[in-house]
């Protein structure tokens, strides 16, 4: 990991990758939306439905920023969801 140290604390966010669970969420959603305009490329996991809503709300907006966010349905307390994933 880079150490904030050798640059400003907006640098260091720069090509991070983040896994938000509960992506789909109220949490989860402003999560996602406050790492991307950092830059971080973010992995959002949830199930179909709350995915599919969030990805529909804010896809427009996630694209437009220097972030990059991937939607993954999973079930996390399914491990063989997990493991499909």
């Amino acid at each position: 990991m880079t150490s904030v140290d050798s640059g400003s604390v907006e640098d260091w966010w720069t090509d991070q990758v983040a896994v938000v669970t509960g992506a789909g969420g109220a949490m989860g959603s402003e999560m996602v939306r406050a790492l991307c305009a950092r830059g971080v490329r973010v992995a959002g996991l949830d199930r179909s439905e709350a995915l599919a809503r969030f990805t529909d709300s804010a896809g427009v907006e996630l694209a437009s920023g220097p972030g990059s966010f991937t939607g993954v349905e999973v079930d996390i307390a399914d491990v063989d969801s997990v493991v499909e994933a």
